[in-house]
């Protein structure tokens, strides 16, 4: 049995250095594509309201999505990015980091 599998990223809404991910399967075995999912999402956005990060979906949502033949598999959680304040500028800082190795920081309200 061949399962589609699609990671989506949910929107940041909470903070810009947390995120969930949620897994959606394809549950109509079509084989249907990211902009397939992108649609269910928006409408199930405009029926229900956003799915908002650092929280559980709700069984609005996961109804919703079924509605439109996807069914939640599992969320990956993020754990929030360390930030400090620069005390000279007043800016947030964070790590700059690539294969999970800091290689440097950045700092400035937006970013």
């Amino acid at each position: 049995m061949t399962r589609k599998w699609i990671v989506l990223g949910a929107l940041l809404l909470s903070s810009p250095a947390f995120a969930d991910h949620n897994i959606w399967q394809d549950i109509t075995r079509q084989h249907r594509s990211d902009d397939i999912l992108s649609q269910a999402i928006s409408a199930c956005e405009f029926k229900v309201g956003p799915d908002l990060n650092g929280h559980p979906t709700s069984a609005a949502w996961k109804q919703c999505m079924r509605g439109y033949g996807w069914q939640l598999q599992k969320t990956i959680k993020e754990p929030p990015e360390e930030t400090w304040t620069d005390p000279d500028t007043g800016d947030t800082c964070h790590n700059i980091k690539v294969n999970g190795t800091v290689i440097g920081s950045s700092c400035g309200n937006l970013f």
